[in-house]
C-alpha cells in the first residue's frame, strides 16, 4: 500500500588543483552524446483498493495509469451499446500542472499515460461523470493518492562551482586557483583580456558517482555539458558544448572558452556585418559593448545563479569597427 496524501481532495482543472589548460574543441560527433532515458511504471488501482506500482516513477519517464472499474461504480450509463459515462484519472504534479487522461467509458485511452515532467510528488484522483450530471470521485476517502517521481538518473548528482577565469598567469599550464572569480558576479571582456589573458573561460564542476570520481574516457558520452547563450536584443538561447578540461578530486571539470564565444573576435572582422544581439555604446563612447545572458546545463540538469536568472557577461569592442551596429 502506497502513501497518501493529508491534502484534500482537489477536482479543479486541472534542483586545490590547477585545472588543465583552455578548454578545446571535442573532435566527437555531439549527435553521439547520451540523450534522455525513458523509463516507463505503471501505477495499477486494482478492485480490492490497493494500489501497486511496477516500475519507477522518473522524471522524464512515463506513468501508465491501470483502473478497475469496479472501484468507482456510479454514474455508468449507456446508449444504443455506447457508454455515455466516462472516468477520467487527474494527475497534478508539484508544480501545480495537471494532466488529465480518460481510464474509462466514453473515449477512454487503450494505454492511459501522462508525461512525468518533473521530479518530487505527484497525485493522482479520479472522477467519474456522464451525460446526466452524475459526478462520483475515487480518492481514498477525501485524500488524494500520492506518489514519488525521482530525479532522472541520467542527470548528475550535482553541479556548481561555476566561475570565470580572464588571466595572463597560468599554473602548469593551465588557469591557477586564485584568479578564479565567482561567476555571479559577472564579467567584462575587454581588449586587453582579447590581446593578453592566457586564460578567458568559464568554468563548471559536475559530480557524478560511478561517473567523474575516475579518470573516465567516456566521459563525454554520458555527460553532456552544454552553455545555453542569448545576446541582448535576442529572444531564443543557442546551445553549445562545454569541453571537459580535467578532474578536481571527485568532479569533473568543465569549460567554455571566452575567446570562442567573443563577438567581435580578434584581429577586428571588416565589413562581415554586425555582431549577433543589440550592441550599446560605453560611456566613453570609443567602445561598444555586447551583453550575454546564460546557464549551463549536463544531462538536462540546469545550473543558474543562486536565486535563479541566468549569468551575465559583457564583451567590449572597438566601436569604429561596427559603423552602424550601435542601438543608442
Amino acid at each position: 500500500m502506497l502513501s497518501r496524501s493529508l491534502l484534500p481532495l482537489c477536482a479543479s482543472v486541472f534542483l586545490v588543483a590547477c585545472a588543465p589548460a583552455e578548454p578545446t574543441s571535442q573532435t566527437q560527433d555531439h549527435s553521439e552524446r547520451s540523450g534522455e532515458a525513458l523509463t516507463e511504471a505503471t501505477v495499477t488501482f486494482s478492485a480490492d483498493w490497493a494500489e501497486s506500482i511496477d516500475g519507477i516513477l522518473v522524471e522524464g519517464g512515463l506513468l501508465h495509469v491501470e483502473f478497475d472499474e469496479a472501484r468507482l461504480d456510479e454514474c455508468r450509463g449507456s446508449q444504443g451499446g455506447t457508454p455515455q459515462y466516462a472516468i477520467t484519472a487527474h494527475v497534478r504534479s508539484d508544480g501545480g500542472a495537471v494532466q488529465d487522461v480518460v481510464v474509462a467509458g466514453l473515449n477512454a485511452a487503450d494505454d492511459p499515460t501522462v508525461d512525468l515532467d518533473e521530479a518530487g510528488d505527484i497525485e493522482i484522483w479520479f472522477e467519474a461523470t456522464n451525460r446526466w450530471g452524475c459526478q462520483a470521485w475515487d480518492s481514498n476517502l477525501g485524500d488524494n493518492y500520492t506518489f514519488h517521481v525521482v530525479d532522472d538518473p541520467t542527470k548528475p548528482d550535482w553541479i556548481g562551482n561555476a566561475a570565470v577565469v580572464t588571466s595572463r598567469q597560468t599554473c602548469n599550464g593551465g588557469p591557477c586557483d586564485s584568479a578564479r572569480r565567482d561567476l555571479a558576479d559577472g564579467f567584462t571582456f575587454d581588449s586587453w583580456t582579447r590581446e593578453r589573458a592566457a586564460i578567458a573561460s568559464l568554468y563548471f564542476d559536475v559530480w557524478e558517482p560511478g561517473v567523474t570520481d575516475f579518470d573516465n574516457d567516456d566521459l563525454w558520452r554520458q555527460l553532456d555539458a552544454q552553455i545555453h547563450l542569448r545576446w541582448a536584443g535576442q529572444e531564443a538561447f543557442e546551445t553549445r558544448y562545454a569541453d571537459v578540461t580535467g578532474r578536481i578530486g571527485n568532479d569533473a571539470r568543465y569549460g567554455v572558452s571566452l575567446k570562442a564565444m567573443d563577438p567581435f573576435g580578434y584581429p577586428v572582422p571588416q565589413g562581415e556585418g554586425c555582431p549577433a544581439g543589440t550592441l550599446a555604446p560605453t560611456v566613453d563612447g570609443q567602445s561598444v559593448r555586447a551583453t550575454a545572458d546564460f546557464y549551463f546545463t549536463v544531462n538536462g540538469k540546469e545550473l543558474h545563479p543562486a536565486g535563479g536568472g541566468t549569468y551575465r557577461g559583457t564583451f567590449d569592442g572597438p566601436a569604429n569597427a561596427y559603423p552602424g551596429c550601435v542601438v543608442p
